[in-house]
């Protein structure tokens, strides 16, 4: 059983973002197969939400009952969530869907989930990542910026979570905040590209990089491949568990 969700209730990004496209196909698909009776989502976008504020939300009803998120987003959390999106040199989209719905890895987050007060329902993924653009030294702009392990100690870098302890441990500066406290995703990325603020950054894939200007920063000419830290990225609708099992 479910209830009714207000409107306003389904909680996203930057509407601009490509993958903003996410929510509407859920949105839509939901109520298409319900006709509105009994369970019907709405949502708003929210321009910050790559942070932990869709799970908190959720789980404590305080604006929305339901959101759409990457819960390795929330691993501070619970560090378990990771498994829920991507881990380094994990699944790739394929066997992540196999793993979740014929390999018990479902159910497995569910207990998790159950115990935040929150069920998931996986909604969409990325596929393989890129890893990331690079920007070379000025007046070598042509040159690979990265040729050695010791060339990553000279960049700062826009990176998430599990994958940032990783870069970090190889000596690269990780950061998801501009000097102003907001996070670096989407359009941010580029500006503090530009600003100064970082020298390196990934963020999904050539179509969603291209989107938001990343090729067009200047001199940053190298990009990636591949990103291991996310072989998939997986996104899920979280559902606050009471409003769901009312």
């Amino acid at each position: 059983m479910a209830t009714i969700y207000r409107p306003k209730d389904f909680k996203y990004g930057n509407e601009y973002l490509p993958i903003a496209k996410g929510p509407k196909y859920v949105r839509d698909f939901v109520n298409t197969i319900t006709g509105g009776k009994g369970f019907k989502i709405d949502f708003e976008f929210q321009e910050d939400y790559f942070s932990d504020d869709v799970f908190s939300e959720v789980r404590g009803r305080t604006k929305s009952q339901c959101g759409y998120t990457a819960a390795y987003l929330s691993a501070a959390q619970n560090p378990a969530f990771n498994f829920s999106t991507a881990i380094p040199f994990g699944l790739n989209a394929e066997q992540q869907n196999a793993w979740l719905y014929h390999g018990g890895g479902l159910d497995k987050l569910r207990e998790i989930y159950k115990k935040e007060g929150l069920i998931q329902f996986p909604a969409g993924n990325t596929g393989g990542q890129m890893g990331g653009w690079f920007k070379a030294d000025e007046g070598i702009e042509d040159t690979p910026p990265i040729q050695e392990l010791k060339d990553l100690r000279k960049f700062k870098m826009r990176i998430p979570r599990l994958a940032g302890k990783v870069m970090e441990a190889l000596g690269v500066e990780t950061t998801m905040q501009n000097r102003q406290g907001e996070k670096l995703n989407g359009g941010n990325i580029t500006k503090a590209f530009n600003n100064g603020e970082i020298n390196a950054a990934e963020w999904i894939g050539p179509h969603d990089d291209i989107k938001i200007g990343l090729h067009r920063v200047p001199g940053v000419k190298h990009y990636y491949y591949p990103g291991w830290w996310e072989p998939s990225t997986t996104f899920e609708v979280q559902v606050n568990l009471d409003e769901w099992n009312k």
